[in-house]
């Protein structure tokens, strides 16, 4: 599935390399994420952190946590693991933009519209509402699919940004550096 997902977009990994220790790496991590779970106030929230997640052994799990009035789209999942080679940490991170809420979407798509196509093609003939409406079920579906498409492959490279950029500054941040 991941595969399939980074085929079309809706997923990538990369690499990061940072000069700092594991064990700065966690705590320091950690003190920025709070805790995952989803509540219908979580936007009243009046946590500083940008993220939450959890840490466990060498892996970690993140996503941006939801502001009230915020209007960008980001909610992509970040996975990653890190490991220690010498002075630095080796960070492996996959950026994941599809979610499973979306799967009744696309079932409900699938069957909609496909009862609609298949009304026009087993009809007893073509009509003149026929010749207008197909071209607007046409459209219609492409933008129905099209534009969550769209905002889920632009969260997916938007969160690659922003996570990159705030895990070097976080640990840049932190108490001990390696030099």
């Amino acid at each position: 599935m991941t595969a399939f997902l980074k085929k079309i977009g809706l997923a990538d990994s990369f690499q990061m390399e940072l000069p700092i220790d594991k064990t700065d790496f966690v705590n320091t991590l950690a003190a920025n994420l709070d805790e995952p779970g989803y509540s219908f106030f979580e936007v009243f929230s009046s946590s500083k952190n940008r993220y939450k997640g959890k840490i466990k052994n060498d892996r970690f799990e993140m996503a941006r946590r939801v502001r009230f009035f915020e209007t960008n789209f980001n909610n992509a999942r970040t996975n990653g693991s890190f490991s220690q080679t010498g002075d630095k940490l080796i960070i492996d991170i996959e950026v994941i933009g599809f979610h499973n809420v979306m799967i009744p979407f696309l079932i409900c798509f699938v069957i909609i519209y496909g009862i609609a196509f298949s009304s026009f093609f087993l009809s007893g003939g073509p009509g003149k509402m026929d010749v207008i409406a197909l071209p607007f079920l046409i459209l219609h579906a492409a933008f129905m699919l099209g534009i969550p498409y769209l905002l889920l492959r632009r969260s997916v490279r938007t969160a690659k940004y922003e996570i990159e950029r705030d895990l070097f500054f976080m640990m840049r941040h932190s108490p001990r550096i390696m030099s």
